[in-house]
């Protein structure tokens, strides 16, 4: 529930133009929320994610959170903490819960 406030918090904010300000434990649990549903079998489903077996690592920062997804074509495995992955994606904990909301977007560099 404390997510989905979330969200609309941030969409208020955004619209008046206000920088939103996310604690960061929040944050580290929205991402796991978040990318936990992206573990979901989607084998039952008319779902084609398209992936090869790739994996991608996705930490804060600072260390607070740290997942690793494995992008197969009709399911995403799903795990908490490190291990060799082929890209990387590292930003602050609340950089990391606004994209994967759709929210904000990511320096690529």
């Amino acid at each position: 529930m404390a997510q989905e406030l979330f969200v609309h918090r941030i969409d208020a904010e955004q619209a008046a133009g206000i920088p939103p300000l996310i604690n960061e434990e929040l944050a580290v649990d929205g991402v796991d929320e978040v990318l936990g549903w992206l573990g979901y079998d989607w084998e039952d489903e008319d779902v084609e994610i398209g992936g090869h077996g790739e994996t991608i690592s996705i930490q804060t920062e600072d260390g607070a959170g740290c997942w690793l997804l494995t992008v197969h074509p009709r399911k995403v495995d799903f795990s908490r903490g490190r291990g060799h992955a082929a890209a990387t994606v590292v930003a602050t904990a609340d950089e990391l819960l606004l994209w994967c909301w759709g929210r904000g977007e990511l320096d690529p560099s």
